[in-house]
This record gives structure tokens, C-alpha cells and sequence, in this order.
């Protein structure tokens, strides 16, 4: 994944997820926030292609439950 046109944010997750996150990446030497961009960035994408697919808003193509 390119890294450009990154913009910081603060993300809240549950408590231990990153360390988790961490202590499978990182023994192959793989950053936890290049994973969890790359998680955000894809599930990103592909809402925006079935959006398009559909022919509908964005916001109408989440299927996530807050």
C-alpha cells in the first residue's frame, strides 16, 4: 500500500485488539497500523464498488451494525 496522502486520526479500539493485532504481524515485521490501514482502506474500497454496483449511496450500502 502506498503511503502517500495519509491524514492522521485517533481510532478507539477495544481494549487488547492492537496488542493482539500486534502479535501476529509483528514477528514478520509488519507494522500494526499497516495493518489496520490496510483493513480499513480495503473494507473502504470494496463498500464503494458494491455502492456503485448497486447504483445506490454509500451510506445505504453499509451493512454494519454501530
Amino acid at each position: 500500500m502506498a503511503k502517500d496522502d495519509l491524514q492522521k486520526h485517533t481510532l478507539h479500539l477495544r481494549r487488547g485488539d492492537w496488542d493482539y493485532i500486534e502479535s501476529i504481524f509483528r514477528p514478520n515485521g509488519i507494522a500494526t497500523s499497516l495493518v489496520v490501514r490496510t483493513l480499513v482502506s480495503r473494507f473502504v474500497d470494496t463498500k464503494k464498488i458494491e455502492a456503485r454496483r448497486e447504483n445506490s449511496t454509500v451510506g445505504s450500502a453499509l451493512d454494519i451494525e454501530l
